[in-house]
């Protein structure tokens, strides 16, 4: 049933049926989804496709974390002096657990290329995590 497909090429693969209901199926579910939703959603569908591309660079080549992560924490910082009360920390944070997690995954598949920057990433990860811990417990006491 998916052999035919694998053996086209470019726009002949839409000429198969299953790919046909396949697209009505998510158009339908799409536009459900911004009807409902409104001007966020529209915004969230338009911001999810360069996002899923620079999920695919960033797990392909890990290095582009690393990048990404250093150039996003001078922008975060300098952000905080104009927006009041946005944790922009945290997408800090987030950037690079999951710079952490493709260069894991990259590890694993090219058997323990990148041992220095990991640990790097691990000693700057185990110190965002106790400044997270950290202020926990301040706000606690």
């Amino acid at each position: 049933m998916f052999e035919s497909i694998k053996e086209k090429t470019g726009a002949a693969k839409l000429e198969h049926p299953i790919i046909i209901a396949g697209i009505v199926i998510l158009s339908v579910i799409l536009s459900f989804a911004i009807a409902k939703g409104g001007l966020p959603t529209v915004i969230g569908l338009i911001i999810l496709l360069p996002a899923l591309v620079y999920l695919n660079r960033l797990f392909s080549y890990p290095t582009l974390g690393v990048i990404t992560l250093l150039l996003f924490s001078f922008v975060a910082i300098g952000l905080t002096r104009y927006i009041v009360g946005v944790p922009l920390g945290l997408g800090v944070d987030g950037l690079l657990i999951l710079s952490y997690i493709a260069i894991f995954s990259k590890i694993f598949i090219k058997k323990l290329i990148l041992i220095k920057l990991t640990a790097t990433l691990l000693i700057f990860c185990s110190f965002g995590l106790l400044m997270q811990f950290s202020s926990f417990l301040i706000h606690k006491l």
